[in-house]
Formats: structure tokens, sequence, C-alpha cells
């Protein structure tokens, strides 16, 4: 056809041609070359089909390997929280234990909790070891003036009215007793 086109060819000349089989090679020619695209085509798709394979394969595996090593450190994190959270927790038990029995004297001396820890429980661990403090502090102050009570009252079992406590405590019912006792020696 292009023949026909550049030298001016004619329907008839364009039948003998094909008469002769050209158009027949033509299209041979394009069938073969048609045939290596296909086969390269085909072993394209195998060679993509096997690549994608890989690849899935590959996600797959490093998807649940990721998801593993992501279990298995939560689980370790969360052990590790709830270790700390226990070991806190003992130790807030053990030093309030340990106080119950001072002032149940069990014990003659009471220890203060650890407050190493800088969490919620360490906090409360402070505050409690303030309030032991204070408490300590209250009973011995308290000790203190029933043991000068003791003494004048044994000085006034012997005569001599003139002792008084002079020890004060934070104690109201004790400060009424000392008061009492003091108005006592007076009169």
């Amino acid at each position: 056809r292009r023949d026909m086109n550049k030298y001016k060819l004619t329907l008839d000349d364009l039948i003998v041609d094909m008469s002769k089989g050209i158009g027949k090679k033509y299209m041979d020619n394009i069938r073969s070359k048609l045939d290596v695209i296909i086969k390269d085509e085909e072993k394209m798709i195998i060679v993509r089909s096997d690549d994608q394979k890989d690849t899935a394969s590959f996600a797959i595996g490093f998807t649940l390997i990721g998801t593993l090593i992501s279990i298995i450190l939560g689980l370790l994190v969360a052990w590790l929280i709830t270790k700390n959270i226990i070991n806190s927790i003992k130790n807030l038990q053990n030093g309030l234990l340990g106080f119950f029995r001072y002032l149940n004297r069990e014990e003659n001396d009471v220890k203060l909790l650890d407050v190493s820890s800088t969490d919620e429980l360490g906090s409360m661990a402070k505050i409690v070891n303030e309030n032991i403090s204070k408490t300590k502090s209250g009973i011995e102050e308290d000790k203190q003036v029933l043991n000068d009570t003791i003494l004048v009252l044994n000085e006034f079992e012997q005569g001599d009215l003139s002792q008084r406590v002079h020890t004060s405590t934070k104690n109201l019912a004790l400060k009424e007793l000392t008061k009492l006792l003091n108005q006592m020696g007076e009169n």
C-alpha cells in the first residue's frame, strides 16, 4: 500500500503483488516478531510473578517476625512494669506492717519505708513516712510524759508533793492528766 501511494500504483498492481505472496512474507515476519514479543512477555510475567511471590513471602515473614518481636517486647515491658508495681506495693505493705507491729508494741523501733521509687507508690511511701515519723514522735513524747507522770506519782506516794510533770505532749488526754496531776500536787 505504501508502494502504491509512493509510486502511484493501481489496485490491480496491488492484487498482483498480493498474489506473489509479498503480504504473506510481511505478515509472517510480523507474526514471528510478535511470537518473540509474546514469549518474552510470558517469560517476564513468570519472573514478575516469582518476584511478587518472593515479595509477598518476605512481607508475610517480616510481618510475622515483627509481630512476634512486638508481642515479646510488650510482654517484657508489662512484666517489668508489673514487677516494679508489685515491689512498690510490697515495700509499702512491709513498711505499714512494721509500723503496725511498732504500734502494737511487738517491735521497739519502726523502720521507714523505702522511698527510692518515683512513682505514685513512692509518693505514698513518702507521705506514710512523714506520718510514721509524726506518730513515732508523738508516741515517744507520750511515753516520756507517762514516765514522768509515774515518777511524780511515785514521789507523791512517798509524800513528796513538790514534784511536777514538766514534759508536755500534743495528746490532749495526757495534757489534761498532767494538768490535773500538777494541780493535785498544788492542792
